[in-house]
């Protein structure tokens, strides 16, 4: 791992930490005859103090300070493989509803309307909320037996 270096940082510059409100501040002090040498001052005028290598805690496993912003890329959540016309459930809010799936796109799961399979139709709607539909044995109503 590349380590983090702020050796050359001075009072007045600008660095962000995970512990400075909205990440952003200013160092105000620097007092290398301390632990926590770096003296942040946030913009709402918060203080924090860091080591010289930006920990925030001695046993912290990384460091929190930094000369930019860390931005974190959140890998999207991987869909399964389903064949065209997978019974799914879909919903908005409490209202859910039966469909066959079409395809994935943008994060969302496309169904063919209606209930319609690909066979029937081409059209489709895109869901941000759904679930691979399972029967289940115990709870199917027999019309038969009833």
């Amino acid at each position: 791992m590349k380590k983090n270096d702020l050796t050359d940082i001075k009072v007045g510059d600008r660095l962000w930490g995970i512990h400075l409100t909205e990440g952003w501040g200013t160092v105000k002090k620097i007092d290398p005859e301390v632990p926590y040498p770096i003296k942040m001052v946030d913009d709402y005028g918060n203080t924090t103090i860091y080591t010289k290598e930006g920990y925030r805690f001695d046993n912290d496993q990384l460091p929190s300070l930094f000369w930019d912003a860390i931005i974190i890329d959140y890998p999207n959540k991987p869909v399964p493989e389903l064949p065209v016309d997978a019974k799914m459930t879909v919903w908005v809010d409490d209202a859910k509803h039966k469909r066959h799936f079409s395809h994935f796109k943008d994060g969302k799961c496309y169904c063919f309307d209606l209930g319609a399979t690909s066979w029937s139709t081409t059209l489709y709607t895109g869901w941000d909320h759904w679930e691979v539909y399972e029967e289940n044995p115990a709870n199917t109503y027999d019309l038969k037996s009833h």
